[in-house]
């Protein structure tokens, strides 16, 4: 992507990417897991399998390489969207015949399905999962439907609005009281609720250089991995440095 060195050319070039983007969402796409625990697996192997399935077939269907989708245990991965059917456990092998028979054959291939472990059953859409279903991701709401290193991938799903909505005019006091009616609370900051932090430095320093821990949005170890790892648009989003007070944390409040 080029170079943006404007609020305003920012705006206009978003506005394209998320109508693109929205756009994209109705295609046949294919995403693989390219997680650690799934690349682990051999996902980096089905990426390239798929891709020279899909072209042997003569399908426009995009492959993608995503961040981690949760079932780790079931690795490799992969999703098909729009319908949102997950497969479990592929091989390079599988790979044939999730193209013939699903992508070409319009049928999903029903042995290689995700299955829920208590009571074992077949999935077919990520909404009947008693382990996907009911998760309401916030910090990682893109992580494992784009490619975690294309920034208009991120831009696409309206990545750094929260940024450019702060940089356009907000004063230290109005992003101090967004953070307060957001009701957030981090496990960090001896207890604190996040907006108080900024306060305190606020209060403290004529100029502020802030990092929002990413302890204060999401809990475990493991979910910090995925987040630094896997979600890097909206870290990066997230720990932006600024020289204006109390600018600190924004994002998560006015994203």
């Amino acid at each position: 992507m080029a170079t943006v060195r404007s609020l305003q050319s920012f705006a206009k070039k978003s506005e394209t990417i998320i109508k693109r983007s929205e756009e994209a969402k109705r295609e046949t796409t294919v995403l693989v897991c390219t997680g650690g625990g799934c690349i682990a697996s051999g996902s980096l192997e089905i990426v390239e399998a798929f891709k020279s399935a899909i072209q042997a077939a003569g399908l426009p269907h995009k492959v993608v390489g995503t961040g981690c989708m949760g079932p780790c245990s079931k690795g490799p991965v992969v999703r098909i969207v729009p319908e949102n059917c997950i497969y479990q456990n592929l091989s390079v092998q599988d790979v044939e015949r999730v193209v013939s028979e699903h992508l070409v054959g319009g049928a999903p291939v029903q042995d290689l399905l995700l299955t829920d472990d208590h009571p074992e059953k077949i999935i077919h859409e990520e909404k009947e999962s008693a382990f996907l279903g009911p998760q309401r991701k916030v910090v990682l709401r893109n992580c494992g439907l784009i490619d975690p290193l294309d920034i208009e991938a991120y831009i696409g799903r309206r990545g750094y609005q929260g940024l450019a909505k702060v940089l356009a005019g907000m004063t230290s006091g109005q992003i101090i009281e967004e953070l307060k009616e957001s009701g957030l609370k981090g496990r960090g900051g001896a207890g604190f609720p996040t907006f108080q932090a900024s306060v305190i430095f606020n209060q403290c320093f004529a100029i502020l250089s802030f990092d929002l821990n990413i302890s204060s949005l999401i809990s475990g170890g493991h979910c910090g991995f995925c987040a630094n790892h896997k979600s890097p648009g909206f870290l990066s989003e997230c720990s932006f440095r600024s020289n204006s007070p109390g600018t600190a944390g924004f994002s998560a409040s006015v994203l």
